[in-house]
């Protein structure tokens, strides 16, 4: 077997090779500047996409054509409470889907939502087992035809569907 090696001569076939040259390499890697972040008080100009999406929205006969529908079937255990904090994480992180658009003179600006987008669960426990793949699809149907008015909400609804303990319906 022959020994890898790196140009400074380190030899990168052990852990210990491979430490020592990642320890060269972060010290002389060149830093680079943070990325500079606008100030949040105030509202702040929409995205090129935003502009699509709002300009698709108003000129559009069906604006929830243009929805974007992820939905997955649950079949197990599911711990709901975890699933809502990790879509709550989510929406903490990224700004853009805790942002509303508000007419500002003759431009639009993303502002904060007042009210901030959550996981729904619904209980369909009623809906018979023969009957679930059906009442799903029923569902994601309703789901996906429901538009989002980005002036007056979050752009995302994520929705929950439990037909028993280990069988649900995710859709965001």
């Amino acid at each position: 077997m022959t020994q890898s090696s790196n140009p400074s001569g380190v030899d990168l076939s052990t852990r210990q090779g491979l430490e020592a040259a990642l320890r060269v390499r972060s010290k002389t890697r060149r830093r680079t500047q943070a990325i500079p972040t606008r100030p949040r008080d105030g509202k702040l100009p929409l995205s090129v996409a935003q502009k699509s999406l709002w300009f698709l929205h108003q000129v559009s006969a069906d604006p929830a054509c243009f929805n974007v529908v992820q939905a997955e079937r649950i079949l197990g255990k599911l711990n709901v409470e975890c699933l809502q904090v990790a879509f709550g994480d989510v929406i903490a992180r990224h700004e853009v889907l805790r942002l509303q658009l508000e007419m500002d003179g003759d431009t639009y600006k993303n502002v904060p939502c007042d009210i901030l987008p959550k996981l729904e669960v619904y209980e369909k426990r009623e809906v018979t087992e023969a009957d679930r793949d059906r009442t799903a699809q029923s569902l994601l149907d309703t789901d996906t035809a429901r538009p989002i008015d980005p002036s007056a909400q979050a752009p995302v609804n994520a929705r929950l569907y439990r037909f028993a303990d280990e069988d649900a319906l995710l859709v965001l």
